[in-house]
């Protein structure tokens, strides 16, 4: 702390010793997944909600409580499960990603 705060008191006792990062997972375009899978509508996704996700948390829970209540939201569909299933024609299968 005083190599950045000239003048700050060191205390070892309470000083940071160390510190780690932690990993998250991310979609390959940086996105959100946000919506109902299409084998099971009634199954609303929201997730890769980790790291810059955080201060959406609002807005994501009204989106998610519209679809909850059967609405439509076209403007989700930047971040619709539809665009991460690119090749699924339906459910995968057990074991399949």
């Amino acid at each position: 702390m005083a190599r950045y705060v000239p003048g700050a008191r060191t205390d070892p006792e309470r000083d940071v010793v160390e510190a780690a990062s932690c990993l998250y997972t991310m979609t390959a375009d940086r996105r959100f997944v946000l919506g109902r899978l299409p084998w099971a509508p009634r199954v609303v996704v929201a997730a890769a909600c980790s790291g810059h996700g955080f201060k959406f948390g609002p807005a994501v829970g009204e989106a998610v409580a519209d679809l909850c209540r059967g609405e439509q939201r076209r403007d989700l569909d930047f971040i619709g499960v539809d665009r991460r299933l690119a090749g699924h024609d339906s459910a995968p299968q057990r074991g399949e990603p």
